[in-house]
């Protein structure tokens, strides 16, 4: 097995996991991802440029994917998951394009617990976390990834994908909201405590940031209507899925910034710092902004993760998630009571 080529920094992951037919993509390989996403998605998938199969091997050339999968006796894949490194400080990757072809769903033929075990060895070398967005249409993905990635919830973005449809499985075409979820592949202590906003989603956020990060500390900061200067800058854009990100900046003048042009999903990344909670909670809240979620990290500040949903909107679409495990069932029922206490 070879890793692309572009790739020799990543040189602890795994060239073979003992499975046959288990391989790195790379060069030529590309039409072959393309008919595993038309298997599972027809032409419904939020990413089109993932159609067209010289988009997929510029993308492993640059480095931006790696893509393990496993090939049948007929030569198609017909499973494969893939590793977006779109972090400039190379602390976490996320696990993306999970796709199992329908006819192997059923009996897949590779023991998922070797391989997993094998690849977080490895990517805990390089990186401290694997995040991913995981489906909550059914359960299935929930459980794998609790299983054998450690992946622990870490919260939900709403309407995440628009008309998705996965091939073989009751679905409609209504928006895919997602499930968060971080594997934590470096558990060291955190430099410092970790600021959550006093109020009706104090008990909420304490107890996402406990159930994914036992070791850290929490801090109540208390959101009076303060003026500290603080602006929103961007993390990422991502057009296929009318989706934004920001972050939380302190800025030496003026007051609070939002953009008046929201994406589909807009989401903002708040440093859990006292100073900067405590700036922008309220104005956030004043525009919209709901907290969804937690960013964890390791060697920079950890976010809490807010999206521009109205309540009743996010009521709605977390009364049709399919959530697994006890703790994720809590954390949908702590996040609808903090709802009730904000209205």
């Amino acid at each position: 097995m070879v890793l692309p080529n572009s790739q020799p920094q990543l040189a602890q992951l795994p060239r073979d996991l003992g499975e046959p037919g288990v391989r790195w993509l790379g060069p030529g390989d590309g039409a072959l991802l393309v008919d595993l996403i038309r298997a599972c998605y027809g032409e419904t998938y939020s990413y089109r440029e993932l159609y067209e199969p010289d988009a997929i091997e510029a993308r492993w050339a640059r480095g931006e994917l790696l893509s393990l999968a496993h090939v049948d006796a007929q030569g198609r894949l017909d499973g494969h998951t893939g590793f977006l490194r779109k972090d400039p400080k190379h602390e976490y990757v996320e696990s993306a394009l999970s796709l199992i072809r329908p006819g192997a769903r059923r009996g897949f033929a590779v023991e998922p617990g070797p391989m997993w075990r094998a690849l977080l060895s490895a990517w805990a070398q390089e990186v401290a976390f694997i995040h991913q967005n995981t489906t909550t249409r059914h359960p299935r993905a929930q459980l794998y990834a609790a299983r054998y990635m450690r992946a622990r919830a870490t919260g939900w973005v709403f309407d995440y994908a628009l008309a998705e449809t996965i091939v073989g499985l009751a679905e409609t075409p209504a928006p895919m909201h997602a499930l968060t979820m971080s594997t934590v592949l470096e558990p060291s202590p955190l430099a410092r405590p970790l600021a959550v906003p006093d109020g009706p989603w104090h008990t909420w956020l304490a107890r996402l940031v406990r159930g994914v990060l036992p070791e850290a500390t929490v801090v109540p900061v208390p959101c009076a209507n303060v003026r500290e200067p603080w602006v929103l800058t961007s993390i990422e854009n991502n057009p296929s899925l009318g989706l934004r990100r920001q972050g939380v900046e302190s800025t030496g003048e003026g007051g609070g910034s939002q953009d008046a042009t929201p994406s589909r999903v807009d989401l903002v990344h708040l440093p859990m710092r006292p100073a900067l909670v405590r700036a922008a909670w309220r104005g956030l809240q004043a525009g919209g902004y709901v907290p969804v979620g937690l960013r964890p990290h390791r060697h920079r500040d950890c976010e809490i993760v807010l999206q521009r949903i109205e309540l009743e909107r996010g009521r709605e679409a977390l009364e049709t998630m399919v959530l697994t495990g006890n703790r994720v069932r809590e954390l949908a029922s702590g996040w609808l009571e903090a709802c009730t206490l904000t209205s």
